[in-house]
């Protein structure tokens, strides 16, 4: 419910399969009738995240956990909207299928509005305590995933920043 996170805490980046119901108006604008393989790989099923998680949640290592759809980043807040959250690393964005990373290149847009419609590579956000952040990345990758250590809880009110300070 997210009333453990604090100031402090660690987000990690689970990456996504694709877009998870992210912006599928723009996508379905930048995509040509005749791109039907590029279209398949953008209808890429969402992920489910529970065998990789499940684990964590029995141990009780998460403070909050987000899963990142419709809204993309502005989906972390929801956990709990007493704090800011910092994104520290975009290198999550470097794990995102190429069929997204074309897509998102194609809306010629900022990276604060990529950030508010996609959820650029990131499909699940962990919260966790530093002292459990290693023993959560570990547990994660035993369970097929790759993550990356993407930012950190701050004070704030609901806020998302991105690494230049600007908010999401």
């Amino acid at each position: 419910d997210g009333s453990r996170v604090s100031a402090g805490d660690v987000l990690i980046g689970v990456p996504s399969s694709g877009f998870h119901s992210n912006g599928y108006s723009l996508v379905r604008q930048l995509i040509k009738d005749d791109e039907t393989e590029l279209m398949a790989a953008a209808l890429t099923p969402t992920k489910i995240y529970w065998k990789a998680i499940k684990g964590l949640l029995e141990k009780q290592l998460l403070n909050g956990v987000s899963h990142v759809t419709g809204g993309g980043l502005l989906n972390i807040p929801r956990i709990n909207e007493g704090f800011a959250y910092q994104i520290d690393s975009l290198d999550f964005k470097d794990q995102a299928p190429a069929f997204m990373l074309e897509i998102a290149a194609r809306a010629n847009t900022t990276d604060r509005e990529l950030f508010r419609t996609f959820n650029m590579g990131v499909g699940l956000v962990c919260i966790v305590s530093p002292d459990n952040a290693d023993e959560v990345m570990q547990h994660l990758k035993d369970n097929g995933e790759k993550p990356v250590v993407m930012g950190h809880v701050k004070a704030g009110s609901g806020e998302v920043y991105l690494p230049d300070g600007s908010q999401v």
